[in-house]
């Protein structure tokens, strides 16, 4: 089945990342990860992510998605012994290295307002092949409001400003085109990691 996300409601207030053209074909096929440098102008925020291919009449695909409660961020120490409870199923464990968000109640990470955290978020498990001349698309939100109610923020609180600080500052323009290739110092990268067979 064939989701076209091009005028997607998911994509209306989104920053987007795109690739330049492929120049093979790039078959993805387990657990894409991203790592995000965030920060929010109230304690909380969520993500939600989604990963597009872009085929060459610009129309938008849908291979993945996944959505993090910031204040969830806090991860598992690789050794700890798998959950049967685990949001990503014990199929996640055939990856190592993957992290694994705890989301238990005395993990929660409240943000200090404007001040950036570093988030990693493991996508559904997929597998698509992007063909050459397509381009891989990472849609970035703080919201979806057909599929999720907004988190709590607090009485008379209905929106919070959500930044994503790409080559070291701050971008907050949603629509742009950008690569994924930006970095800052203090906290590492933001990148997304496919897993390529």
């Amino acid at each position: 089945m064939d989701y076209d996300f091009t005028d997607s409601h998911c994509l209306r207030q989104q920053l987007l990342f795109t690739s330049s053209p492929l120049s093979a074909d790039l078959e993805i096929t387990g657990f894409p990860l991203a790592t995000l440098l965030v920060s929010s102008s109230q304690p909380d925020a969520a993500l939600f992510l989604f990963l597009l291919c872009v085929d060459t009449q610009g129309k938008a695909h849908y291979i993945t998605e996944a959505c993090l409660r910031v204040s969830s961020r806090a991860t598992l120490p690789p050794s700890t012994p798998p959950s049967p409870s685990s949001s990503l199923g014990p199929s996640v464990l055939c990856y190592p290295g993957l992290p694994r968000h705890s989301f238990r109640r005395a993990d929660v990470k409240f943000l200090t307002p404007d001040v950036p955290v570093r988030v990693e978020i493991v996508f559904q498990p997929t597998s698509y092949r992007v063909l050459r001349g397509q381009s891989i698309r990472l849609a970035v939100a703080g919201s979806n409001p057909r599929d999720f109610l907004p988190i709590p923020l607090g009485e008379g609180v209905d929106f919070y400003d959500l930044t994503l600080h790409v080559d070291g500052g701050k971008d907050e323009r949603a629509g742009i085109e950008r690569r994924m290739e930006e970095s800052n110092a203090e906290l590492g990268r933001c990148r997304l990691v496919l897993p390529v067979v």
